[in-house]
């Protein structure tokens, strides 16, 4: 029985390691039965919302942030081309028996509909649909994502107001109403759990291909967002409230290239910050619970062991002397 194989994320789990290494190593992956279907990126998730959404541009046009993006997926004839070089790709591993994947963490923005167009789009061509997905833990995926958010332009005050929570019924739960639950492995993201913590072998497993672990030996190591330190993260942050004029190329090379490399302590999030991503999960874990059997228990949390949010957002004397040599050698080096 041929397999397509659905990739869904979620956010923050390793979900640009494993579209990178399948859109890199696609003919080698290929021989070992998993064609990576074809699209203008490795990253499905914009293909899957314009190719599969009935008025997609109105629906969807606020997830295509760039200029780039919307001529790759709308402008002239893109719509067209797309589904075109899809639905090659598709035919050809159903011609073959061959396996599919599908990667794309923000394909949960499609509507019940679209997401139904998309499960009949595969039964046309593949016996069986497969969704994989991992869930991270609360904490860790706040800590990982408000890292990320820095870079675009977020606060630190801005996760006091909206806590970055993992929201697993909004992001998982519509693939359950349309593909089945039983047709769905949903594991924890926990690289104590994976081959060699990698979760690049846990899913070359989960998809059958165990021998291409092979093809990621000696390579370079997976973490494609590594983290940044929290002294790092706090003066992103306040350059983002206080610097609204910028553009975000002007951010870029200006301010987050230097910066978000300098040392320090680990980031970490308030207590303050934390408190309401435990409070607010609450109910979210419970689905997850009850639905997946996954369960994070985050309420042996030291909170009193994180700083005070206040800590954030203001500096110490010996942090500006620090932060003004850094500037000054930073502007020593040659251009």
């Amino acid at each position: 029985m041929s397999t397509a194989f659905l990739h869904i994320g979620t956010h923050k789990t390793g979900t640009t390691t494993i579209q990178n290494f399948f859109e890199s190593h696609r003919v080698a992956v290929a021989h070992h039965g998993v064609q990576y279907l074809k699209g203008p990126q490795q990253n499905h998730s914009l293909l899957m919302l314009s190719l599969f959404e009935k008025d997609a541009w109105e629906v969807h046009g606020k997830h295509f942030r760039l200029s780039f993006e919307k001529k790759k997926y709308f402008e002239g004839n893109a719509i067209d081309h797309n589904l075109a070089t899809f639905t090659r790709s598709a035919d050809k591993a159903a011609t073959e028996n061959a396996d599919c994947l599908i990667s794309g963490e923000a394909i949960y923005h499609l509507s019940e509909d679209g997401m139904t167009s998309l499960r009949e789009f595969l039964m046309c061509r593949f016996d069986k649909i497969t969704i994989l997905a991992f869930a991270r833990a609360p904490l860790e995926f706040a800590r990982s994502y408000a890292q990320e958010a820095l870079k675009y332009r977020r606060t630190f005050k801005d996760f006091l107001v909206t806590p970055p929570l993992p929201n697993y019924k909004k992001r998982i739960g519509k693939y359950v109403s349309v593909f089945g639950q039983e047709n769905m492995i949903v594991r924890p993201f926990s690289r104590a759990l994976f081959p060699q913590g990698s979760v690049l072998r846990e899913v070359l497993r989960m998809v059958g291909v165990q021998a291409a672990e092979s093809i990621n030996d000696n390579k370079k190591q997976e973490e494609q967002n590594p983290s940044m330190s929290l002294f790092a993260a706090r003066l992103i942050s306040s350059i983002n409230e206080n610097m609204h004029h910028l553009s975000y190329d002007q951010f870029n090379q200006k301010f987050l290239k230097p910066l978000r490399n300098i040392d320090g302590p680990p980031f970490i999030l308030s207590r303050e910050i934390t408190e309401k991503v435990i409070d607010l999960c609450q109910d979210d874990l419970q689905w997850l619970r009850s639905t997946f059997d996954i369960d994070f228990n985050e309420q042996n949390t030291d909170i009193d062991a994180l700083p005070p949010h206040i800590s954030l957002t203001s500096f110490s004397s010996q942090e500006v002397s620090r932060i003004l040599y850094f500037l000054t050698m930073d502007q020593q080096k040659p251009s």
